[in-house]
């Protein structure tokens, strides 16, 4: 089940890049939004990813909302984003985000 459930995350967040990539912020932010409220367990699983899955949407909704000029929400998604990394301990993810950041 769990299995299940982090492919069919990949999907999306395959789908949500392409939306961002082509210019279709506003799109790819409402996708978004529904996929950041991973918690308990979940908020900390990569889904056979190297980075956590939850930190990588946050930070590509800050990514959308900056391009759709609401900065003040981009900045806390953003936040977000690092705030698990660091929560995690998790290196990887953390390097991530510095390095698109």
């Amino acid at each position: 089940m769990r299995w299940a459930a982090g492919q069919r995350w990949i999907a999306l967040r395959t789908r949500r890049v392409t939306q961002v990539v082509r210019g279709k912020s506003s799109k790819a932010a409402k996708l978004l939004e529904r996929n950041i409220g991973l918690a308990g367990k979940l908020r900390a699983e990569r889904f056979g990813q190297g980075v956590i899955t939850s930190a990588t949407s946050e930070y590509m909704l800050c990514n959308a909302l900056a391009h759709l000029g609401r900065l003040d929400e981009a900045v806390e998604h953003g936040e977000a984003a690092v705030r698990i990394a660091e929560e995690t301990d998790h290196l990887v993810t953390e390097a991530e985000l510095r390095q698109v950041g």
